[in-house]
């Protein structure tokens, strides 16, 4: 994985212990900083309206409408940035939610969509389902906002690790930032590397 990406695992899983393989982002020509700024970004949902989970009660499972819109809009900008430079060789893109219902949502969502570049291979699934798994590009929806602060199995080390730490190139996360920074778990300390970090991270609030 590119140095950005590795940082963060190392750092926020490994107290700094692994050595990044130094993979360099130009090695994925012209991608990168039209797609997004950096390797990694947090894409936090925050100020809209609609960032709120819901419970689907009969399997006891989250979904968040609001992320695979963001989610969603994400995939159709790196389509139309690997389109406009005619870039043809393939390119792995593995979209990761915590919750069946989430991945349900997002892989209806998406196979509606037509994308232009020739190489671009999807795949939707669970994080538990990713492990032991690699793709050019990681696209994490974190599903979880609420007022109780409640943010399920999000704290568990492992989980998080396996969700954040399968991306070559880059490292989306789609989620609700503030909501992350009021609950103790893996990712406020993800979020606080990003801050930390800006010129290899950012966090990217959506306005609409």
């Amino acid at each position: 994985m590119v140095d950005p990406v590795g940082s963060l695992i190392s750092d926020c899983f490994y107290n700094g212990q692994i050595e990044n393989a130094g993979i360099s982002p130009d090695e994925w020509v012209g991608t990168s900083g039209l797609f997004q700024e950096h390797a990694v970004c947090w894409y936090s949902t925050e100020l809209l309206v609609d960032k709120k989970e819901k419970l689907f009660k009969k399997d006891m499972s989250y979904r968040n409408n609001c992320e695979v819109q963001q989610v969603r809009t994400l995939l159709q900008r790196l389509d139309m940035v690997l389109a406009g430079q005619g870039y043809e060789d393939e390119v792995s893109v593995l979209v990761l939610a915590p919750y069946s219902a989430q991945v349900y949502a997002l892989d209806r969502s998406l196979s509606s969509v037509s994308f232009d570049s020739p190489g671009l291979r999807l795949e939707v699934n669970t994080v538990d389902a990713a492990q032991g798994r690699e793709a050019d590009v990681i696209i994490f929806s974190t599903t979880r906002s609420n007022q109780d602060h409640q943010i399920g199995f999000l704290k568990d080390l492992a989980r998080a690790n396996v969700a954040l730490s399968r991306g070559k190139f880059f490292l989306a996360i789609v989620g609700d930032a503030s909501f992350f920074d009021r609950v103790e778990s893996p990712f406020k300390r993800v979020l606080s590397f990003i801050r930390s970090n800006p010129d290899i991270s950012a966090v990217e609030i959506i306005q609409s």
